[in-house]
């Protein structure tokens, strides 16, 4: 077993051991699992359902070649995939979907970006994003990391403004997650110091989101959301204004706040009977979004948001016309 791994390893250009368990590993890395799955049954068609959705540059570029090169060895590849260049550069033909409807067939050397967004929202696309608004040079500190050692993290300093958004980038184990949790409270620190508002925070994720400052973690499954439970009971639980459990609420008490009728509009995944793990991915991730926004934060950690998730340009409309400074400036 150790002899065939390290063929498909290498075939795959993955470095990654063979003896870690699956559940210990980074998502990027449990992907890279994933395919190397795949790779090892040695199919004559391959179904790659966004394989590069939680992978790199480096770790995609490697995956590109992987697929090309089954390509050229007879296999069949049909790749899913929201990163329209990827679908460009990797396929022969492509096949738009929208509402369960094929509504484009085409030569992938015929298409184009504009034309496949086109095909997908049915309407043609105009502007990607809003307009960009930069924060005041003088605004208050909200977030004040000092020093932070952590497990993954070394001596890591930050400051974050009110409408200020700081991005942290890396490869894959560069410790971007670990800083996350690390700064929320769901690692604990050896060292260091994080604070908001002049409170500190970073002890526990209870403690953090009394601070107002709330996380969208890596893992929605594993970390965000109670799969069993419905739509308007996940979102629910963002809310500490009633002493009464979220799952015991009725979903007229659930929805009574304007921020929830706000979200529910923009989401298109209606609360109810369905459990959140029969959603899709992207409408899974916007669950947490929607129980973000009801937490009414100060300060946003969000790892990975847009990793399954992309945004149509109504979506990023509502995301900015909210009534929550953070999410105005910060998200979009």
């Amino acid at each position: 077993m150790q002899e065939d791994y390290k063929r498909v390893a290498t075939t795959a250009g993955f470095e990654l051991s063979g003896e870690l368990p699956a559940g210990q590993l980074r998502i990027a890395e449990q992907q890279q699992v994933e395919i190397l799955r795949a790779l090892s049954r040695d199919a004559q068609v391959i179904i790659m359902d966004e394989p590069s959705a939680a992978l790199n540059g480096p770790e995609s570029a490697k995956l590109h070649r992987v697929i090309r090169s089954l390509a050229a060895g007879g296999k069949t590849i049909l790749l899913i995939s929201h990163f329209l260049r990827e679908v460009l550069d990797l396929a022969d033909t492509i096949t738009v979907l929208r509402d369960g409807r094929i509504v484009a067939n085409t030569v992938a050397s015929g298409a184009t970006e504009q034309t496949l967004v086109e095909a997908m929202l049915g309407r043609p696309l105009t502007a990607a994003f809003p307009a960009k608004h930069l924060p005041d040079a003088d605004a208050p500190v909200v977030l004040s990391v000092s020093h932070l050692h952590a497990p993954g993290v070394i001596d890591a300093s930050l400051e974050v403004r009110a409408g200020e958004i700081v991005g942290l980038a890396g490869l894959v184990g560069a410790g971007r997650s670990e800083l996350a949790r690390a700064v929320f409270g769901a690692t604990r620190s050896s060292s260091g110091e994080v604070s908001s508002a002049d409170l500190r925070i970073g002890r526990s994720p209870k403690h953090s989101l009394s601070a107002g400052v709330a996380m969208i973690p890596e893992s929605r499954q594993a970390d965000g959301l109670i799969l069993t439970r419905s739509v308007l009971e996940n979102v629910s639980l963002g809310s500490t204004a009633s002493p009464v459990p979220a799952w015991r609420r009725s979903p007229a008490a659930s929805s009574a706040g304007s921020p929830m009728r706000c979200w529910r509009a923009a989401m298109c995944a209606a609360p109810g009977p369905p459990p959140v793990r029969d959603l899709s991915g992207g409408n899974q991730q916007k669950v947490l979004f929607a129980r973000t926004v009801l937490c009414s934060p100060s300060v946003v950690i969000a790892d990975e948001p847009t990793r399954v998730w992309t945004l149509a340009p109504s979506e990023r409309s509502m995301t900015c016309s909210c009534r929550w400074p953070w999410m105005a400036s910060g998200y979009c």
